[in-house]
C-alpha cells in the first residue's frame, strides 16, 4: 500500500484550511501547513507513469550486481524506467530503488484479477489475499480490501506484511488505535522489520504522542529505513516543540531521500510561515511543484497561502490543478466553489461555475457534509436562485445541529437568503460583530 496514498483525495485530505467565512486562516497564527502523514491511495493521488505489485512473496531489487534489501510484500512500486529487459522500480513506502524483471511484477490495474486467479488455484494463500487487498485499496474498494486482509490473517495470524497493510487501512479510515495495535503486533513478531516502526511512528504522530513517535521513528532509522516520512514526521514534531533548526535539518533529509515528498516541502514552508515569511513559504511550494507538478497536495497548500494574501486568481489556478489531478477531491471542489461564489472581488465571482463545482462536491459527500451544503447555498444565492439557497442552507443547518459553534452563523445565513441577499455582501458577518481583515466586505 503506497505511502503517498490518498486522494487529495480521498476525502481525507484537509490540506487547505479555509475557515467558514471563506477567508484562509491566518498563517502567522496557524504557524504551519497541514502535512498529510497518512497512507494515500495511489489511484487517487496523482497520475504516474505506471504502478505495479510483486507477483510472489520474495522479490528483490538489484543495483548492478548488488542486491538491495527487499521491501516487504504489500508495497506499491512506481516504474521509473523500462529498458525492455528490466524495470527500474521505486517503492513508495521505504524509498528503496532498484531493478527487477518485468516478469516479477503485475500492473496495478490488472492486480485484482491476477491475485483472484492465484487464490482460486491456492485458496489458503495468505500472500494472494493480502496482495489482492492492497490492489483493492488502491481502487477504493475498501470493504473487500478489509475482508482480504482479515482472510490473510485468518490463514496466517503471524503474517507481518498483512498486519502492516491492514494497519495502514485502519489509519486511512481514522481508526488509529487499531492501526497502532496491528503495527505493534507486527513489531512483536519481527522486531527487525523497520517499516513496522515507521508505520507505528506515524500513527503515534497523528495521535500527538510525540515522545513515543520519536522513539519508533528513530528505531526505524537505526534499522536502515530510507522512508522520507520518518524525517518529515520528526520535522513536524520539532516544529511543535519550537525547535526550528532541528526541524529544518529533518526536512532537508526527507527531501534528500525523496525529492518529491510533498509533506516535507509543506513542513519546510511552515518554518517560514512561523516567522511570518509568506512569500518565502510560497517559494518553497513552488519548488515542490517544480519537483512534482502533478502532486495535488502541493497545489492545494499553495492555494491556501495565495488565499491568505488575497491572490484569489492564483489560488483558483492551483485549485484547478488539484481537481485536474484528483477530480474527485470534494474538498478542492468545495473551496473552488466558495471563492467563485463569495469572493469580495466581483471579477472573480462566477456563480454558474460555483454552482456546478459545489453540486459535484455535494454529490461526492452524499449531500451530508454541512460546509459543502453551505457552499452550494452560497453559490445559489450568487446565481440568484434564492429558493435553492434556502433549501441547501436549511439542509446544512439540519446537519450541523443546535450545539455546534457555527450554528448561529448558519442560521443568520438562512435568514439572509430568505431576504434574497447573496452571500458575497458580507454585512451579515459585520452585524454579528465578526471582523475578517483581508476581505473588503460590501454592505448588504
Amino acid at each position: 500500500m503506497s505511502r503517498v496514498h490518498a486522494a487529495y483525495i480521498i476525502s481525507m485530505l484537509g490540506v487547505m484550511a479555509i475557515c467558514v467565512s471563506g477567508r484562509a486562516e491566518d498563517p502567522a497564527r496557524r504557524a504551519k501547513l497541514k502535512t498529510v502523514l497518512v497512507p494515500r491511495k495511489a489511484s487517487t493521488m496523482r497520475i504516474r507513469p505506471s504502478e505495479c505489485l510483486q507477483k510472489t512473496p520474495e522479490m528483490f531489487l538489484w543495483d548492478g550486481k548488488k542486491q538491495i534489501l527487499p521491501s516487504a510484500a504489500g508495497f506499491v512500486y512506481v516504474v521509473e524506467q523500462n529498458d525492455g529487459q528490466r524495470l527500474l522500480l521505486l517503492d513508495l513506502n521505504e524509498g528503496n530503488r532498484g531493478w527487477a524483471s518485468p516478469n516479477a511484477m503485475i500492473p496495478l490495474e490488472k492486480a485484482v484479477e491476477y491475485f483472484s486467479g492465484l487464490i482460486k488455484v491456492a485458496p489458503r494463500n495468505a500472500f494472494g489475499y493480502m496482495m489482492r487487498g492492497v490492489a483493492r485499496v488502491e481502487s477504493d474498494d475498501l470493504e473487500h480490501a478489509t475482508s482480504d486482509f482479515d482472510e490473510a490473517l485468518k490463514i496466517d495470524p503471524k503474517y507481518v506484511p498483512a498486519l502492516i497493510a491492514r494497519a495502514q487501512l485502519w489509519q486511512w479510515q481514522g481508526w488509529l488505535d487499531k492501526a497502532v495495535a496491528d503495527a505493534g503486533q507486527a513489531i512483536e513478531l519481527d522486531p527487525r522489520n523497520s517499516y513496522s516502526y515507521v508505520e507505528r511512528g506515524v500513527f503515534l504522530y497523528n495521535l500527538k504522542k510525540y515522545t513515543e513517535a520519536v522513539s519508533d521513528l528513530g528505531k526505524a532509522d537505526e534499522l536502515g529505513s530510507r522512508a522520507a516520512v520518518i524525517h518529515t514526521a520528526l520535522g513536524m514534531i520539532h516544529i511543535e516543540k519550537k525547535d526550528l533548526a532541528k526541524a529544518q535539518a529533518e526536512f532537508n533529509k526527507a527531501i534528500e531521500l525523496d525529492p518529491k515528498d510533498a509533506d516535507a516541502y509543506a513542513g519546510y514552508a511552515s518554518l517560514y510561515m512561523s516567522r511570518g515569511k509568506i512569500t518565502a513559504a510560497i517559494s518553497v511550494l513552488d519548488q515542490a511543484i517544480d519537483a512534482d507538478p502533478q502532486n495535488p497536495e502541493s497545489h492545494g497548500n499553495r492555494a491556501e497561502l495565495y488565499l491568505s494574501i488575497g491572490k484569489y486568481a492564483k489560488a483558483l489556478e492551483d485549485l484547478d490543478e488539484v481537481i485536474r489531478f484528483a477530480p474527485n477531491s470534494a474538498r478542492a471542489l468545495r473551496e473552488r466553489a466558495w471563492i467563485l461564489a463569495t469572493c469580495a472581488d466581483a471579477k472573480i465571482r462566477k456563480p454558474d461555475e460555483a454552482v456546478t463545482s459545489a453540486t459535484r462536491a455535494c454529490e461526492l459527500t452524499e449531500w451530508n457534509e454541512p460546509r459543502t451544503l453551505m457552499t452550494l447555498a452560497a453559490a445559489c444565492s450568487e446565481a440568484g436562485d434564492f429558493g435553492g439557497a434556502v433549501k441547501w442552507q436549511q439542509k446544512a443547518l439540519d446537519r450541523v445541529g443546535d450545539k455546534r459553534p457555527e450554528t448561529r452563523e448558519y442560521r443568520k445565513l438562512l435568514e439572509r437568503y430568505k431576504a434574497s441577499k447573496p452571500y458575497h455582501r458580507l454585512g451579515l458577518l459585520e452585524e454579528g460583530g465578526i471582523q475578517f481583515p483581508g476581505i473588503a466586505a460590501k454592505k448588504g
